[in-house]
């Protein structure tokens, strides 16, 4: 049978939603022990580092999903790709995921915190750009004609909002923890943690969702 490149480009494709829901589920589990009151603060905390190293799945997924579907879509006869604009997005988000894997290595420095705005700052970009883009393609049939492909970038817009809702509910956690390794503060602690695990879930079934109706891959 033959496996032509564009073969090899959808198993890619198909690939980085096994990894990313895979991990995914990881992360929902590992949030789970985070967010119990009668685990210790250490073993909670150990949770809370999986719960962040497991994310990297989700997060690369994430930044790949769109350059490799645009190289099917270039190989496609759906969308006209210039070399230069195929070359600039690309770049771009094996840019983007450089930085995502620095601001994980650096997440407690103060390095790590403005790499975290930089990171912040690009998702907002993107979110606007994708949905604006899908939004305008459905109504005006351009640049995507095809209806699928439009729903594709709105969706891949509506997702990385989802994520970008699910990364404050850990910024809460943090706030949490903070707030445990005072005696004072342990049972305010506690039902912040729990409110945001509770809205995380909520999330995490969002998310869930829109990736199954984005994971269909170009025909």
């Amino acid at each position: 049978m033959e496996f032509s490149a564009y073969d090899f480009w959808r198993y890619v494709h198909v690939l980085l939603f096994v990894y990313w829901l895979g991990a995914d589920l990881g992360v929902y589990y590992a949030a789970k022990y985070v967010a119990r009151s009668d685990l210790s603060f250490d073993e909670r905390m150990r949770f809370l580092d999986l719960t962040l190293l497991l994310d990297m799945g989700p997060r690369t997924g994430l930044v790949l999903l769109f350059p490799v579907g645009f190289q099917m879509w270039s190989m496609s006869d759906l969308v006209g790709v210039p070399a230069p604009l195929f070359w600039f997005v690309w770049i771009a988000f094996l840019g983007w995921l450089a930085l995502v894997w620095v601001t994980h290595w650096q997440h407690q420095s103060a390095l790590g915190m403005t790499l975290t705005k930089i990171d912040m700052g690009i998702r907002y970009i993107v979110i606007v750009a994708m949905i604006g883009i899908g939004i305008y393609s459905l109504l005006q049939e351009e640049p995507f004609a095809n209806q699928w492909l439009a729903w594709k970038v709105l969706l891949y817009g509506c997702v990385i909002a989802t994520g970008v809702y699910l990364r404050t509910i850990i910024a809460t956690w943090g706030v949490g923890f903070k707030l445990l390794q005072n005696k004072a503060t342990i049972d305010e602690a506690n039902r912040l943690i729990a409110t945001a695990a509770r809205k995380g879930e909520w999330g995490a079934y969002l998310l869930w969702f829109l990736v199954a109706l984005f994971c269909k891959s170009l025909n």
